[in-house]
């Protein structure tokens, strides 16, 4: 499901941001479910400048989740295929 993620000082102030409801995946019993997360543009609200009474904005970058997908654990740390390719000769890559 989806929550809005709301800040004032942000524009747009309201974004919807998807949230993950399981800790596990239906598809797969050792999978998991994990957020997907995408850096999107916002402008923050820096400062008020006294003498106009206007806001100064700069841009930034801010992370949110835009999904859910299921991933499998890691069974082993993963390697280059070049440095598989290097030990086995034979191997087609």
């Amino acid at each position: 499901f989806f929550r809005l993620n709301h800040d004032e000082n942000r524009e747009p102030k309201i974004i919807s941001e998807a949230h993950c409801l399981c800790r596990r995946s239906r598809g797969n019993p050792g999978s998991f479910c994990m957020p997907i997360k995408r850096q999107v543009a916002v402008m923050k609200r820096v400062r008020c400048d006294p003498n106009t009474g206007l806001y100064e904005y700069s841009r930034a970058l801010q992370t949110i989740t835009v999904g859910c997908h299921s991933v499998l654990p890691r069974s082993q740390k993963a390697s280059m295929l070049i440095d598989l390719y290097k030990k086995d000769k034979d191997i087609e890559i």
